[in-house]
C-alpha cells in the first residue's frame, strides 16, 4: 500500500556487474531533478556498489509511478539494458 503520509524505503537492486557507487553523484543528481519534477521528496539516499537505497515521500500514486519509470528508465539508457532486477 502507499501511503502519502508516511516515508517509503525504496531499494533498486542492479544485476549488472556494473558498480553504482563509482557513479553516484550521476545517480544523485537524476534523482535530485525526478523529485523536483514529480513532487517527491526525498529525505536520504545511499549509494551502495550493487544497490541503490532511498527513503521518499510522495504526493499521490500517479506521480509516484511515473517518478519511478523515469529514474528507472533513464539510468538503464545510461548504463545498460537490464540493470535492475527489483
Amino acid at each position: 500500500v502507499l501511503d502519502t503520509r508516511k516515508p517509503i524505503h525504496f531499494v533498486l537492486k542492479s544485476n549488472k556487474s556494473i558498480n553504482l557507487y563509482l557513479r553516484r553523484h550521476e545517480l544523485q543528481k537524476l534523482l535530485i531533478r525526478y523529485a523536483k519534477k514529480f513532487g517527491v521528496k526525498v529525505y536520504k539516499e545511499s549509494v551502495q556498489r550493487d544497490h541503490w537505497h532511498f527513503c521518499i515521500k510522495i504526493t499521490n500514486r500517479h506521480l509516484y509511478q511515473a517518478f519511478i519509470r523515469a529514474i528507472t528508465g533513464t539510468i538503464a539508457r545510461r548504463l545498460g539494458k537490464g540493470l535492475w532486477t527489483q
